[in-house]
């Protein structure tokens, strides 16, 4: 692993009072056995059984359970997901996605009936929706995202989340913030692609180090 950081909430600044899991993600360098032979890749059981002994040992906090509302992580526990890439065009969707659950669009559902019930929608989601609109419209004007999110946009996210905000302004803000995205997406002086030739050589370079270094 080369890189391993806090996201979510936590790094956002919205989160309330210990009602969140911990959320890393990280880059990792695979080892050359798992690139290389056959099969190159271990089998999903295989990855499943080398995980668990991994965590079983390491004396970090971690969360077993499976998914689905009564096993849904908690606060305290540590969310951990490895991952490579992130594309900028993808706030649109995760907006989209959190939007849907936030207003019970039809295919969308929620794993916190208890926040629906009190509110009236799911407001996690609803402060997820309105987070990514604003952090897409931040990186799509000026290349980088602020953590945890500036102010007032962060007093306004928590005050969602924490159900003191109508769901008919909830949802004004978030299709403002995603008709401004939607907009910056074709017209953003931000490059179109990144540079996957140095990314690829980067990569590459990396990952013949890192082997040279462990053999």
């Amino acid at each position: 692993m080369i890189l391993r950081v806090r996201v979510g909430s936590g790094a956002h600044g919205t989160s309330i009072g210990g009602q969140d899991d911990r959320d890393e993600m990280g880059i990792c360098l695979e080892p050359a056995e798992f690139v290389t032979g056959w099969p190159a890749c271990p089998t999903a059981s295989t990855a499943r059984a080398r995980r668990s002994s991994s965590s079983s040992t390491s004396g970090t906090p971690h969360g077993t359970a499976p998914g689905g509302v009564a096993n849904r992580s908690g606060a305290g526990n540590l969310d951990v997901i490895v991952v490579s890439r992130l594309a900028a065009e993808r706030f649109l969707g995760y907006l989209n996605a959190q939007k849907g659950a936030m207003t019970g669009e039809t295919g969308a559902h929620t794993n916190r009936p208890e926040r629906v019930a009190v509110h009236g929608y799911d407001t996690k989601y609803a402060m997820h929706a309105l987070r990514l609109g604003l952090q897409g419209v931040e990186m799509l004007t000026t290349g980088r995202i602020t953590l945890p999110a500036p102010e007032p946009h962060r007093a306004y996210l928590r005050s969602i989340r924490r159900g003191e905000v109508p769901l008919d302004e909830v949802v004004v803000a978030v299709s403002e913030a995603e008709a401004e995205l939607t907009r910056l997406a074709t017209s953003s002086s931000v490059p179109a692609e990144p540079d996957r030739a140095w990314v690829d050589d980067w990569l590459h370079r990396s990952h013949l180090a890192y082997w040279a270094a462990t053999n």
